[in-house]
């Protein structure tokens, strides 16, 4: 049976547990949650018609199933761009912990070959992303006036 998403990410954090302490694995713990939570309720978008055909039809959430296979640029960047700004009720420096950790795991599935098969790619993703963030706190806190950035 190919692991999902979810499965995946349970075993990301059982592995953390060992190697964190209690106060960042709990962070690693709520941003992995909200990954979870962004894939389930957007992951779907940048999906073939043909993908959002055969999720429909299962009743079941994105990270349910589909692999991690299917995880690209894309949903990382609609988490660190979009969710932790926009959606996620955290200040700055808790969201950047988030962020932290949810370039953790995208090293983690590079590692265990999961998706992202390229390391330069993985390095310029990981640029890439902590830029978007950066951009997107920025934004929040020109619109909002509000992000204790």
């Amino acid at each position: 049976m190919p692991k999902t998403i979810n499965r995946v990410f349970e075993q990301f954090l059982a592995e953390q547990k060992h190697k964190l302490n209690k106060r960042n694995f709990s962070y690693c713990q709520d941003a992995v949650g909200l990954f979870e939570a962004c894939l389930n309720s957007y992951g779907h978008l940048g999906l073939a018609e043909e993908n959002n055909k055969l999720l429909d039809k299962s009743g079941l959430e994105f990270c349910e199933f589909f692999g991690p296979e299917i995880l690209d640029y894309g949903q990382f960047s609609e988490y660190v761009g979009y969710f932790l700004p926009r959606k996620v009720m955290a200040g700055f420096h808790t969201a950047d912990k988030y962020k932290k950790q949810i370039l953790d795991l995208l090293e983690w599935l590079y590692e265990h070959k999961y998706c992202f098969r390229d390391e330069a790619d993985i390095k310029a993703i990981k640029a890439e992303l902590r830029s978007d963030f950066k951009h997107w706190w920025q934004e929040c806190n020109k619109e909002y006036n509000d992000c204790d950035i």
